[in-house]
């Protein structure tokens, strides 16, 4: 019997349009390839305004960590109210939150991003394509751009002579008649189970 070892259906992660294709149909891929490009400028976009928030925020926490050294040295020689040490301090504990979370937001844009490229998961055989370019994909559209099968994996039928466990290659016993050998190897191996 011969049967699929691996099929994986390669299917959208984020919406939009298709704008290429790469693969012909039973053409051989490998686990990584780019078999399609979604229009990635919505989700670059999103990535450039995370990027620049980031620096917006980052801009604002070293402004804090100033006023807090000031307000520090201030209230030390009291010159100020601790309180307004103590607000300096909160200040900058906010702004380092929100560096943190700059990079968070970061972090997913750019994942979304990658999703723009839709790529094999497998090593296998392209099967037929299910969408055009130019097409809207959405994740939750029922059949994906194309699946993907490895290589096809034969199973040995049963043989009434057991394979020799040695080499893993059957041995036939038969009896030549011009040179009246007996056990010849077949000169094909057979994987042993």
């Amino acid at each position: 019997t011969v049967q699929a070892f691996n099929m994986v259906t390669v299917k959208p992660m984020v919406d939009g349009p298709l704008i290429s294709v790469n693969f012909t149909e039973g053409q051989d891929v490998k686990r990584g390839d780019v078999l399609a490009q979604i229009d990635p400028r919505i989700y670059q976009a999103a990535y450039d305004q995370a990027v620049a928030k980031k620096a917006q925020d980052e801009a604002m926490l070293a402004n804090a960590r100033l006023d807090l050294a000031r307000y520090t040295k201030l209230a030390a020689n009291n010159y100020t109210s601790a309180q307004q040490a103590d607000t300096a301090r909160a200040q900058v504990t906010q702004n380092e939150a929100l560096v943190r979370q700059d990079q968070a937001q970061i972090d997913q844009a750019n994942v979304q991003l990658s999703y723009t490229r839709l790529t094999s998961a497998i090593p296998g055989i392209t099967g037929v394509r299910q969408i055009d370019i130019g097409n809207v994909i959405h994740p939750t559209d029922p059949n994906g751009l194309v699946v993907v099968t490895s290589r096809f994996v034969a199973r040995a039928l049963p043989s009434p002579t057991p394979p020799c466990r040695a080499t893993g290659w059957i041995v036939h016993k038969h009896v030549d008649q011009t040179r009246t050998r007996v056990g010849e190897a077949v000169s094909r191996p057979v994987p042993l189970r």
